[in-house]
């Protein structure tokens, strides 16, 4: 029989946003580094064979875990900077260590500075609006902002339809604007449109990106049409519950994902 004189050689290098909860929020917090064959355990080398630079978030290394079959997973600690979810210039090397990554002969993996492949979608930051004529009344002139944590890469068609709804039976009003939320999203109010099953549109708005592609804004254009006669006006800051559009990704193809629920008085 041969002897196994070969190292492990990594083979996929991805950093991932998991969040809390299996919620993204935006920061990195976990790299998984696969190698081609099995890995020897216990690993007990601690983070000391692993060198990581510029985290995005200013994040750093906290434990190495889960080493077991061909996987080896780094638990990052969230760092305090803004969120951030492209890789930038962020970098991982692994030094070779007798109580490190190795395979089940005592062969000793190591691989140099690289930089991990992105596995995390864009997630929205923050929400904001301008306001047209009168504020929390949808009109001509309006504008949401939406801000992510990385630059979107997907195309936005520039003519988009923004639309408020009161569902059947009342409950909360919606807004949906085409390529941006996904679906209807719960406003927290029941002041932007005036009566039950009532909904109106500004057909010709128009959807551009700004700030290196991290920004969408939404601006409302056009004459509404449909019940136009039971728009509203919330002046009280609600919970608006945004989701972003699926269409959206990142330049690795990553779909945007997370949610961010912002008080505020739509439009």
């Amino acid at each position: 029989m041969l002897a196994d004189k070969a190292t492990p050689v990594l083979t996929t290098l991805e950093m991932f946003d998991v969040g809390s909860g299996s919620t993204a929020n935006g920061k990195i917090d976990r790299v998984v580094a696969t190698f081609s064959e099995n890995l020897d355990t216990p690993y007990s080398a601690g983070n000391t064979p692993l060198t990581l630079a510029n985290v995005p978030s200013s994040g750093a290394l906290n434990t190495v875990t889960n080493v077991s079959g061909t996987t080896a997973r780094l638990n990052i600690t969230e760092g305090a900077g803004a969120a951030d979810t492209a890789v930038g210039s962020f970098t991982v090397a692994l030094a070779t260590n007798a109580s490190g990554i190795r395979d089940n002969a005592g062969n000793l993996s190591s691989f140099a500075m690289q930089a991990p492949a992105d596995k995390a979608g864009p997630v929205p930051v923050s929400i904001t609006d301008t306001d047209g004529a009168t504020n929390g009344l949808i009109d001509s002139g309006d504008s949401l902002i939406v801000t992510f944590s990385e630059p979107i890469a997907s195309a936005v068609g520039l003519v988009t339809i923004i639309t408020e709804a009161d569902p059947t039976g009342g409950g909360n009003d919606t807004l949906n604007i085409t390529g941006l939320t996904n679906g209807a999203r719960n406003t927290g109010s029941n002041a932007y449109v005036n009566n039950n099953n009532r909904t109106f549109q500004y057909t010709n708005s128009t959807l551009t990106k700004s700030y290196g592609d991290k920004t969408i804004t939404a601006t409302v254009s056009g004459a509404c049409s449909g019940d136009c006669a039971d728009r509203g006006t919330n002046l009280v800051a609600a919970n608006f519950d945004f989701a972003a559009a699926l269409s959206l990704t990142d330049a690795a193809g990553n779909l945007a994902t997370g949610s961010l629920i912002v008080s505020i008085t739509l439009f």
